[in-house]
């Protein structure tokens, strides 16, 4: 994520908030923020994480796809990601592993 997306949105989350950036900081060091306040970081937070999970996902379900198209099936999946992504061959089984695991839960 580019710092300037990071600003934009820390910006519309302060602005959500009603308070500026040192006043939210402020509250946070004085612990004075209240569960509305946390509501809205957490929200933001999990939309964010959620965005990456996705962007992730796209990008293993193209290797995936890219794999099976070049190879028809032959290619082990954790050569491309290993390859591609430039991932250990453990990394790469567990990414094949969560990427099945996500693919039968949607």
């Amino acid at each position: 994520m580019s710092q300037k997306k990071i600003k934009k949105d820390i910006k519309e989350l302060v602005e959500k908030l009603e308070v500026s950036a040192p006043q939210l900081l402020e509250m946070i060091q004085q612990q004075t923020v209240t569960n509305m306040h946390l509501k809205i970081l957490n929200d933001a937070l999990i939309r964010e994480v959620m965005k990456g999970f996705d962007s992730i996902t796209e990008r293993l379900c193209a290797l995936e796809d890219k794999a099976f198209g070049e190879n028809k099936g032959a290619f082990k999946l954790e050569d491309t990601y290993q390859k591609e992504m430039q991932v250990s061959p453990e990394e790469a089984a567990d990414l094949r592993a969560k990427l099945k695991k996500y693919k039968e839960t949607s």
